[in-house]
C-alpha cells in the first residue's frame, strides 16, 4: 500500500517547506526580509551585479517577482538600481554599502540555522546529503 511518509519526494517537500518557513520567521522578524529579498540579497552578496533576468535564472522567481524584491531592497536602501550601458532599458541590481553590511547579518543568521538544522548529522552524513539532494535536483530538472 503507498505510503506518503515514505514517498521521498513528499519528504523533500516537507523538509523545504519546513525549512524555508523556519528562515522565512527569522528573516522577516529579524531584517524584516521576506523570502524572495533573501534569495536576490544572497546572490547580489555573491556575484555583485545582476539582472532581472539572472536573478529570475539563478533563483527560480519569475521576472516580476525577481524586480519586485529588487526594488523592495531599493527601497530599503539595502540594493540600488543601475542602467545597463550597453542597453539603458535594461536594470542591474547592486548592493549598497548598507546592504552589503546587512547582508553579512543575514548570512550569519542563514549559516546559524543551518548549523541547527544539520547539528545532529556527522560532517560526512552532512557532506553525503548535499550530494544526494544534487543529484535528486539534476533528476528533476531531467524529467521535468
Amino acid at each position: 500500500m503507498f505510503d506518503l511518509n515514505n514517498f521521498i519526494p513528499y519528504r523533500l517537500n516537507q523538509a523545504a517547506q519546513q525549512t524555508s518557513e523556519a528562515l522565512a520567521r527569522k528573516y522577516r522578524n529579524q531584517y524584516g526580509l521576506t523570502v524572495p529579498e533573501w534569495r536576490v540579497l544572497a546572490h547580489l552578496g555573491k556575484y555583485d551585479k545582476l539582472s532581472v533576468r539572472d536573478l529570475e535564472k539563478a533563483i527560480g522567481l519569475d521576472r516580476v517577482a525577481a524586480s519586485r524584491a529588487g526594488t523592495s531592497l531599493c527601497s530599503k536602501g539595502w540594493v540600488q538600481k543601475i542602467a545597463n550601458e550597453q542597453d539603458r532599458r535594461l536594470v542591474e541590481f547592486s548592493l549598497t554599502d548598507v546592504g552589503r553590511e546587512h547582508y553579512g547579518k543575514v548570512v550569519v543568521l542563514a549559516t546559524s540555522t543551518e548549523e541547527l538544522l544539520l547539528k545532529t548529522l556527522s560532517k560526512s552524513d552532512q557532506k553525503k546529503l548535499l550530494e544526494l539532494l544534487c543529484k535528486v535536483e539534476e533528476a528533476a530538472r531531467k524529467i521535468s
